[in-house]
């Protein structure tokens, strides 16, 4: 698999974070290690994510990620801005706008704008596993939104990890990866 392929391949699991893909990329095959694995890859990128990254790079990662249901995230997906994993999260949760009633619509809309507010970056939460959907989401917003900074930027790098791993793993089946 070339340098361009394996990026292409992994970069869904983290989107906007070109060099996360590339560091990846050079600290496997790149460095003539095969990769055998989801863990594998998964592990390299975390070690880029905790040791590479400086707070300020962090930072724009999470602040580049989709809100969860709101205005401002319809807006994007109508730019076609929004990635295909994400689109398919997002319905697997129940956060379409066909499944969720008004009310809920404009809880959503209200969290996302105070939370942003507040923190200076979107609610990230890995929507997989979390029970009970679009209201379990909710009441993730009512716990959360009282932390600090500090604990919801903590919170947020976490919760994409788990994202990113999630993906990668459904990119991968293991043993028979092209990889």
């Amino acid at each position: 698999m070339s340098e361009k392929e394996f990026i292409d391949f992994i970069s869904p699991a983290f989107e906007r974070t070109p060099a996360l893909s590339k560091y990846t990329y050079e600290k496997t095959l790149g460095a003539g290690t095969k990769v055998t694995s989801a863990d594998q890859i998964v592990q390299t990128m975390w070690e880029f994510i905790d040791t590479q990254m400086s707070h300020q790079e962090k930072k724009e990662m999470v602040q580049s990620h989709p809100e969860l249901q709101s205005k401002k995230r319809r807006e994007q997906e109508e730019k076609g801005d929004i990635s295909i994993e994400s689109k398919v999260e997002h319905k697997k949760a129940g956060l379409d706008l066909s499944t969720l009633t008004q009310d809920q619509l404009t809880k959503f809309d209200n969290y996302n704008e105070a939370y942003r507010e507040k923190f200076g970056f979107p609610f990230i939460v890995c929507v997989r596993y979390v029970s009970n959907k679009a209201l379990g989401i909710l009441e993730a917003f009512e716990q959360r939104i009282d932390n600090t900074v500090d604990q919801e930027f903590e919170t947020a790098i976490t919760e994409l990890k788990k994202i990113g791993e999630a993906r990668m793993k459904d990119r991968i089946v293991e043993g028979t990866s092209k990889l």
